[in-house]
């Protein structure tokens, strides 16, 4: 399993939920929601956004827990894995005061967990950023590690488990796109 945060969030919720629970995804039961209210996200992201006080910045965090194509975790243990994750990411805080929503995908060759969570405290009505990397990288990663090692998954720091990517030399490639990976030029 990887966890990936997207480098999303500056508007509305409203475009990451119009893709994650894409209607025709909806309709041939590839997406689902898990728990949480897209609807109550997207109405208080939008309504910050319009806010006097509000100055800018992730009004959400979005990412996915994606698992190997021969990967396939019971509901108990994504339930599990799910729980893991926001023990992870709100440390010491009760989980009631952050709006977030999960939304499986099953239309790719693997089944994907993505998470949508708003910026915000709502016992506080103050900004909370759920993740930031250099602070919570190291937490983030224990806690994949200590998934993956629990339910026997692939680990995608193991070297056998390492994807190569051939590009050809004429070829420009965003080095995003081929991050901790291996390149072979031909």
């Amino acid at each position: 399993m990887i966890v990936k945060f997207f480098p999303t969030g500056k508007g509305s919720a409203r475009s990451a939920f119009s893709y994650l629970l894409n209607e025709e995804r909806v309709k041939a039961g590839t997406a689902k929601l898990i728990s949480g209210s897209p609807e109550s996200i997207t109405f208080l992201t939008e309504q910050r956004m319009k806010s006097s006080n509000y100055r800018g910045g992730a009004l959400y965090t979005s990412g996915v827990l994606s698992f190997s194509p021969d990967e396939k975790p019971t509901q108990n243990q994504l339930s599990k894995i799910m729980r893991g994750f926001e023990e992870a990411i709100f440390p010491s805080l009760d989980h009631s005061r952050f709006n977030r929503a999960w939304i499986l995908h099953k239309d790719k060759d693997r089944i994907e967990l993505h998470f949508v969570i708003q910026n915000l405290d709502l016992e506080t009505g103050k900004a909370y950023t759920p993740y930031v990397e250099k602070r919570d990288l190291a937490r983030v990663n224990a806690f994949k590690n200590r998934i993956n090692k629990a339910y026997e998954l692939a680990d995608p720091n193991e070297k056998s488990e390492n994807r190569y990517f051939f590009v050809h030399c004429c070829i420009p490639y965003q080095q995003s796109l081929v991050h901790s990976r291996h390149l072979i030029y031909t």
